[in-house]
């Protein structure tokens, strides 16, 4: 599900909801949402500095979107699902999203990641072919490094050729523990 994006509703309503969510070994994470709709998820850090480095970056977003923050809201109850998705592998795919802007196949792409099911996983090439381009791998992986929203687009579940984990933002080990969560098959 998504919803309008934040350029193009009431200039009034300026202000985003933010929230901290709790990944386990691997640090805290923050999500910011624009009304009731998920607009940017920072994967977790490990460290105190992680953490200051991903306020700073969520201050930058806010600056260059001339939009101000506010704890809690809608935020809060998407960062509790989030850890629940680190802890369970509860599937978080109805939570709602900003479309995050870009290219026609980029778009499609994101979409199409978006649709891949709980529990299981495509290969870039696959992601590409469905975004309708399958010459696009390399496109298909860059859309994937750019992702503005991991975990609600979840590129965790997108593996290299072979069923191979690949890269992934938050290191292979988050990505192996996201997909063993959620019950997804997958080559070492």
């Amino acid at each position: 599900m998504t919803v309008a994006h934040p350029m193009q509703a009431d200039k009034e309503d300026s202000t985003r909801s933010f929230a901290w969510y709790h990944a386990g070994p691997f640090g805290r994470g923050c999500v910011l949402c624009f009304g009731e709709a998920a607009e940017r998820v920072w994967l977790p850090a490990p460290t105190k500095e992680g953490e200051a480095r991903l306020l700073q970056e969520a201050d930058e977003y806010l600056a260059k979107h001339r939009a101000n923050r506010r704890e809690g809201g809608f935020a809060a109850k998407v960062a509790k699902r989030l850890e629940r998705m680190f802890t369970t592998g509860e599937d978080v795919s109805d939570i709602p999203i900003v479309p995050p802007p870009g290219g026609a196949f980029i778009t499609e792409v994101w979409r199409q990641c978006r649709r891949i099911p709980c529990g299981s996983v495509a290969t870039y090439m696959e992601l590409a072919a469905k975004a309708g381009n399958i010459k696009a791998t390399r496109a298909a992986g860059n859309a994937m490094q750019s992702n503005p929203l991991p975990l609600l687009v979840p590129c965790h579940r997108v593996l290299s050729a072979g069923q191979r984990l690949g890269h992934y933002g938050g290191g292979s080990e988050m990505k192996q523990h996201l997909l063993e969560r959620e019950g997804a098959a997958y080559h070492k």
